[in-house]
Formats: structure tokens, sequence, C-alpha cells
């Protein structure tokens, strides 16, 4: 039986690798019974923001699990979307912002089935997948495009 994954400890291994590679300065974390993204940093060098959107497994037995996990998916998306907006991108970037959702490793077959590429790369959408000992696995639109089958140009 996998281990339960809360938020809280998703959203603290995904603050910890973004830092570790460059995102670190403005970071705001979400405190629980706040509103708005979990996670809003801006990368060290240059102005870029990313926004990401976390969810853990639910402490309490839960008689649908997999019906929770596509609850979760979902809100998770809705709630990135409504964070999304248009900016005026500098000549050197195609996007001022980036956006990320992130989940338990559990999740990697349902995202990898239900989320396409091209919305990803559109969005500029990435997916944080946090494992039980806390490694975290960052996917952009290509990763998602070689792991659905179709092949990257």
């Amino acid at each position: 039986m996998p281990q339960i994954l809360d938020e809280k400890f998703v959203r603290r291994k995904i603050i910890d690798y973004l830092g570790r590679n460059g995102w670190g300065r403005n970071l705001r974390e979400k405190a629980t019974d706040e509103h708005g993204v979990d996670i809003s940093v801006w990368h060290n060098n240059y102005q870029r923001r990313f926004l990401v959107e976390v969810k853990g497994n639910s402490k309490n037995k839960i008689t649908a699990p997999r019906s929770r996990m596509e609850v979760n998916f979902n809100i998770a998306l809705g709630q990135i979307l409504t964070r999304m907006k248009v900016e005026k991108a500098s000549k050197h970037n195609k996007y001022t912002r980036k956006y990320g959702v992130g989940f338990p490793a559990i999740y990697q077959d349902l995202i990898f089935r239900r989320l396409p590429w091209a919305i990803c790369d559109v969005l500029n959408l990435y997916i944080f997948l946090v494992d039980n000992n806390g490694k975290v696995k960052e996917f952009c639109w290509r990763d998602l495009k070689q792991l659905q089958g179709v092949q990257a140009k």
C-alpha cells in the first residue's frame, strides 16, 4: 500500500526542488487556510515567475480513492487555469510565467493518460510528481509528448 503524501509534504518537496533549480526569490507559500496559488516564486536570476498548484492524498479513509484522485486532478487544473494571466512576453521569452501542478507520484498514470501534451505546451504547464522518499520529478510538454507515445520533433 502506498504511503499517504499529504499536500503539505508534496508542497514542501516541490519548493525544495525549485529552490535547488534557481527558483527561490520572493517565495510565497500558501497556508492551508488561505486562498490563492499554493506556491509563487520568482527565478533568482531573471524576471520570471512560477506558480504551482499542489494536491496531496487524503488521510481519511475513502471508499473510492481513484475517484478522489480524479477529483483532485480536475480541481488542481481548474485552480491553476483560473490563475493564468495573459502578459506581454519579452523578445527573449515566449512566456513571462511558468505554471505547474504538483501531485504525489501515485497520480502519474492518471496524469499521463488524461493531460494532453499539447495543452501543456500552449499553457506553459509543468507537472511535478513527488514520490514516497520526497524525490521530485518534473515533466514539461516534451516529456509528456514522448510518454504519450507521440514522437517529439
